[in-house]
């Protein structure tokens, strides 16, 4: 299945596209269950069916992270983009564009920019991830540019509440966090297969994995590490400050292809996980 992201509010066409990234989202999350190979379960727990594998195409502009489906609880910083497994998300479509092929995308000339700025105000109520794949696997997020995800607390206020009142920590990943513990054990999955490429991390922080944090510290029902991993390709981080918002800048931590630092870091493995960097410049 194929959906569409303009300006509008169906997302069956580019004609009738949807008005919103999480909407779009949302959309194939309640229609397009019929087939696919691959029971998903939400991060509020609920088992939601087979997916088919979704394509959608998001033309230029700029979003936020706000919308339909981006929160978790009440807090406006939880708000993020939050894919299903099996989707795939394609940004640079020209304004003018009507097919549905992505080679035919120039996303240096025609930018899709997510920004974490869901209040239009102080950088520190920015929401804390722009892209959250929690509990996913085989998603892909291509052609897009991450602006402003800020992954710092400055208070315990700033923590969401998950349904029995303790505070989530979201101090991690302020561009894409890769995680499933909000799902329940017995829910848990490896999150794998997951891809990020074509893509541009700008002005992000977070107090560990500034720009990408990918966890592997959850257990599964048999009591194993769930397996973590993310695939970056073809992507610039720039910007981006980890520590603190104004601290040092390490740039890798953890098991991350080719190379292995500590300390707090723009990009971080933790736990049973693993990123592959392909073609990718950190600036």
């Amino acid at each position: 299945s194929t959906g569409y992201l303009d300006s509008e509010a169906v997302g069956d066409s580019w004609e009738h596209p949807a008005g919103n990234l999480p909407h779009a989202i949302v959309f194939f999350k309640n229609r397009q269950r019929a087939a696919g190979t691959y029971t998903f379960t939400s991060e509020d727990g609920v088992t939601a069916g087979n997916y088919p594998a979704v394509q959608i195409c998001v033309k230029q502009g700029i979003l936020t992270t706000a919308g339909t489906g981006s929160y978790l609880g009440t807090q406006a910083r939880t708000a993020s983009i939050r894919p299903a497994s099996n989707m795939r998300l394609y940004g640079g479509f020209a304004s003018t564009f009507s097919g549905t092929n992505t080679a035919g995308r120039n996303q240096r000339k025609t930018p899709t920019r997510v920004s974490a700025d869901v209040m239009n105000s102080d950088y520190r109520n920015n929401s804390a991830h722009v892209f959250t794949l929690s509990n996913v696997k085989n998603v892909i997020i291509d052609g897009f540019r991450l602006y402003s995800g800020n992954a710092n607390t400055y208070a315990s206020s700033y923590f969401p509440l998950d349904a029995d009142g303790n505070e989530i920590n979201i101090g991690y990943g302020g561009g894409i966090f890769v995680n499933n513990g909000l799902a329940a054990q017995a829910d848990r999955i490896d999150v794998t297969g997951n891809i990020i490429r074509n893509c541009v991390f700008s002005n992000c922080s977070a107090p560990d994995g500034a720009c990408i944090y990918v966890n592997g510290t959850n257990k599964k029902a048999d009591g194993s590490y769930s397996r973590a991993e993310l695939t970056v390709i073809n992507c610039v981080l720039r910007n981006s400050t980890a520590g603190d918002m104004h601290g040092s800048k390490d740039y890798y931590s953890g098991d991350i292809e080719g190379s292995h630092m500590t300390d707090d870091a723009v990009i971080t493995a933790n736990g049973n996980a693993h990123i592959w960097l392909r073609n990718c410049d950190i600036v």
